[in-house]
């Protein structure tokens, strides 16, 4: 879907906003989820999502995300004040 609409920012067409360089991001979950789409670029807010998981097993990953992974951007909020980018991973990153 994403690719089909395009770069979205806060639920709107944005191409032009779509970073231009790779950024750092991080996701707190347990190893099964690691891959999941929503990443932050507040490692606090990664163990605060992580933190959600019974029994600690979770971890925080980090990523240099290039530009073409990223397909949305969610601005900062009140339940993610970091803000979250959706990011398409590959698999041999």
């Amino acid at each position: 879907m994403f690719r089909e609409v395009g770069y979205l920012y806060g639920g709107t067409r944005a191409p032009a906003m779509r970073p231009s360089t790779p950024r750092t991001l991080y996701r707190g979950a347990v190893p099964e989820y690691r891959d999941g789409l929503a990443w932050t670029t507040a490692p606090g807010d990664a163990r605060f999502y992580g933190a959600r998981y019974d029994g600690g097993a979770a971890n925080v990953y980090a990523i240099d995300a290039e530009p073409d992974w990223m397909l949305a951007r969610v601005p900062a909020g009140p339940f993610s004040p970091g803000g979250e980018y959706i990011v398409d991973v590959p698999e041999s990153a």
